[in-house]
């Protein structure tokens, strides 16, 4: 056991010597080495402008909310404490109030690890401003919560970025190690073909050395080196940005440690195996760069338009098109003009001016009208909010919206769920055939493990939605009933908190993709060991 850990030890420094003597493969490993920390670079400067950005969106929202905080106990200072009286238009009545916060927009704060890889970011909204009486509807079909779920009902906050951009991608680490990395594998295996070509293989099996032990030693070295650096990488990359204080950063480096090194162990044995077909130096890259060519840039493009094309997802424009229509309908339903025609008619003696028809329709108190199908359903569907059904006209107008919202969200019903089911059958496509390709699955496994891959934006959707149901909760009894608003209903004002997903699920939800990766790194192991069975070094 002792001579053969000698003997490779022997091997392993002589390819050592044989490496740092080879000008290409020094020059390709610090290309490798400025390309990871130009991207490192690259996504630092980006994650840092972006986390700037939702910082200020945020605290602009919580200033907000603690001005109009203040202005309350103002008010409540000078004017008492409310009483059952309408309040006026102000930071006690709810009505102010919701027109004021919906500038306090729903922020997806971003990954700690953001440097790492852009992943969704630049596609999905991470900051949205969520309506609760305003008729709107989510522009980002992609962003569903899920089939039968309502919709979200805000305007999405745009990223403005360049359509060349979007098409070309950014250069982050995550594109170095997808693409990059299996490619400088390729340039630095070429194991056994110069020595063979130079005549010198034959003399130093002529030495007392296993031709397996000389193989395994090439490829160790290589492994050590590129694999060391690729691992390397993140762990520079989190700690120059945010540092190892969040929660699950340990397993998430671990989970992209895993995913690098399958890959990395995978496109090492695909090398061995070419070289063992005993073929010339040049046979032997052309094969490896035709073979990254294929499995990289191909297979996945391939399997991305298989599932477009098989599975389409209705154009975007047909979701808007279907809500402009319903709320069109809905609007006519509601006939509020009439309404309000009947009402100014019904109080001209006490209307005069401006002032005067403020002041009637938000202090006379009437029952609502009865024969209204719109709202009729809504009260049946809400019989806590009708209470005895009698409402001032300008809380008839946000009932009437309220009830506009709902129909809305049914009218859109079937195309949002033909949307949702889309999306699901791509989904299930892409992961039932996503083994064809290791890119693919190195790309999904990463982007999670950095915390920017599609699931953590479905995640942000699905709370998002939670957080308009206790938005509506919370408003719609107090604006429909002119509820006046004290300090202390500030402080139970809904609040949104995106909860991250535990890093435990992320990695349950990746181990399909790295038994994958295994197996295609097993392939190419036995492939090489088989072949090199009838290597020939002459």
């Amino acid at each position: 056991m002792s001579e053969r850990s000698g003997t490779l030890g022997t091997v392993l420094r002589h390819e050592w010597r044989l490496l740092r003597a080879d000008r290409a493969v020094v020059t390709v490993l610090v290309l490798f080495v400025a390309l990871a920390a130009y991207a490192l670079g690259t996504g630092e400067r980006r994650a840092s402008a972006h986390r700037s950005a939702l910082e200020r969106v945020a605290e602009a929202g919580r200033r907000t909310v603690a001005e109009l905080r203040q202005q309350a106990m103002d008010a409540e200072r000078r004017l008492g404490a409310p009483s059952d009286r309408p309040p006026e238009y102000g930071p006690r009545d709810p009505e102010f109030v919701l027109a004021a916060t919906r500038q306090r927009n729903v922020v997806l704060p971003p990954s700690p690890h953001e440097a790492l890889a852009v992943g969704r970011t630049d596609l999905y909204p991470d900051v949205y401003s969520v309506m609760t009486l305003e008729i709107g509807i989510n522009p980002y079909p992609q962003a569903l919560p899920s089939k039968g779920a309502g919709p979200i009902f805000g305007r999405a906050i745009e990223n403005v970025t360049s359509p060349r951009r979007l098409l070309v991608g950014h250069f982050d680490l995550l594109f170095v190690m997808v693409y990059g990395y299996p490619l400088i594998i390729a340039l630095t295996c070429n194991l056994l073909a110069t020595e063979r070509e130079e005549g010198t293989l034959a003399l130093v099996l002529a030495q007392p050395i296993r031709l397996r032990t000389l193989v395994a030693a090439k490829i160790a070295l290589r492994g050590v080196l590129i694999v060391g650096l690729a691992l390397l990488c993140p762990v520079i990359g989190i700690a120059a940005s945010t540092g190892f204080a969040a929660p699950g950063d340990g397993t998430r480096l671990l989970l992209w440690a895993a995913t690098v090194v399958l890959y990395g162990a995978f496109w090492l044995a695909l090398a061995a195996w070419i070289n063992a077909s005993g073929r010339g130096s040049a046979h032997n890259v052309m094969v490896l760069a035709v073979l990254w060519i294929v499995l990289v840039v191909v297979l996945p493009s391939a399997l991305t338009l298989a599932a477009t094309e098989l599975h389409p997802v209705p154009p975007r424009i047909e979701l808007v098109e279907a809500a402009r229509r319903a709320r069109n309908e809905a609007r006519v339903t509601a006939n509020e003009e009439a309404l309000r025609r009947q009402f100014l008619e019904r109080h001209r003696d006490r209307i005069h001016d401006q002032a005067s028809m403020h002041a009637a329709m938000t202090t006379i108190v009437e029952p609502a009208p009865v024969g209204n199908p719109l709202l009729d359903g809504f009260f049946a569907r809400h019989p806590k909010l009708a209470g005895d059904r009698r409402f001032t006209q300008m809380s008839l107008f946000y009932v009437l919206l309220a009830a506009q919202e709902e129909a809305v969200a049914r009218r859109t019903a079937a195309v949002r769920d033909r949307i949702a089911d889309s999306l699901v059958s791509r989904r299930a496509f892409l992961d039932r055939w996503a083994w064809l390709a290791p890119a693919s699955l190195v790309q999904r496994v990463l982007s999670d493990a950095a915390g920017t891959g599609e699931a953590r934006y479905r995640r942000f959707f699905e709370l998002a939605a939670v957080y308009q149901a206790e938005q509506r909760a919370f408003f719609w009894p107090r604006v429909f009933h002119a509820a006046a608003l004290s300090p202390a209903d500030y402080d139970r004002l809904p609040t949104f908190e995106y909860v991250e997903e535990p890093a435990g699920s992320i990695v349950r939800r990746s181990l399909a993709a790295l038994a994958a990766l295994a197996a295609f790194a097993a392939f190419g192991t036995s492939g090489a060991v088989v072949a090199f069975r009838r290597f020939c070094a002459v």
